[in-house]
């Protein structure tokens, strides 16, 4: 009987790592490529700014479509995708961080993941991968990693992302220049579901009120952080520095400006 039951432990383990490995096998990181080729097209266009605060990750970064204005004293640069998942992430490295040289990214992923069957291990191992890989070309840049965050439609992940947001927590805090953004915590009720108002209509993408609390509690932890003092010069303070120097009124003086803004109205994301 033993030796039956142990059979059976064997077998549904050796099934759920099939099922996981049948499911990296079928998302490919190259189905991004044309989101990619489009942020270097852009950046033809439009050069990025310098050192700036790059954003990437997926969809609920993708769909943050007033992020530069609600951050607008910021140099941020916008590079979600959707549908990514951490490895996508450490896929592009080079060409949606390492070739920005940024001075801050926040990192959010790790959602989709976990929804397509990852194991909670496979993706903390591929968040590690991806800090040290900043932290061996980038040793300056900041790094924060955005907590996963629990949603109506995904109720049945809350336990692994508890799990994975607590694994991430403790390595922020054994590393120099990352830290751990904790938005999961705000966004739970009192009885600890998901807040329903943070919600667009598929209950799983952030609305204007989802956005605005992220801004503030974004903002608060920058604000905190030894960025806020220096190194992250206000992008209108910048142009404002600039416009006084060539009137002659400051010495080549950069003014550097933080200020607070009021998040913008968003759209629900549908």
């Amino acid at each position: 009987m033993r030796i039956g039951w142990h059979r059976f432990l064997v077998l549904a383990a050796l099934g759920t790592h099939l099922l996981w490995v049948r499911g990296a096998a079928e998302h490919d990181p190259r189905e991004f490529e044309d989101q990619i080729r489009q942020f270097e097209a852009t950046d033809q266009q439009t050069p990025p700014p310098e050192r700036a605060v790059v954003f990437t990750g997926s969809s609920t970064l993708r769909n943050w479509t007033q992020l530069t204005n609600d951050f607008r004293d910021l140099p941020v640069l916008n590079r979600g995708f959707g549908g990514a998942h951490y490895s996508d992430v450490l896929h592009f490295y080079e060409r949606i961080i390492r070739n920005y040289r940024p001075r801050a990214v926040l990192l959010y992923a790790g959602d989709n993941d976990l929804h397509a069957g990852v194991p909670v291990a496979q993706v903390y191992t591929e968040v590690t991968r991806l800090v040290a890989r900043i932290q061996s070309d980038l040793p300056d840049t900041w790094v924060w990693i955005i907590s996963v965050k629990p949603s109506p439609a995904r109720l049945a992940l809350l336990e692994s992302q508890r799990e994975f947001n607590e694994q991430v927590r403790k390595f922020c805090g054994n590393q120099p220049r990352v830290r751990y953004l904790d938005v999961a915590s705000a966004m739970l009720d009192q009885t600890g579901q998901p807040r329903l108002e943070l919600f667009g209509a598929d209950r799983l993408h952030l609305n204007s009120s989802g956005y605005a609390l992220w801004h503030d509690l974004i903002r608060a932890e920058i604000k905190r952080s030894p960025l806020s003092g220096r190194g992250l010069p206000s992008t209108r303070g910048l142009a404002l520095g600039a416009s006084l120097a060539l009137a002659g009124l400051v010495g080549g003086a950069g003014l550097f400006v933080w200020r607070r803004t009021r998040p913008q109205p968003l759209e629900a994301n549908a």
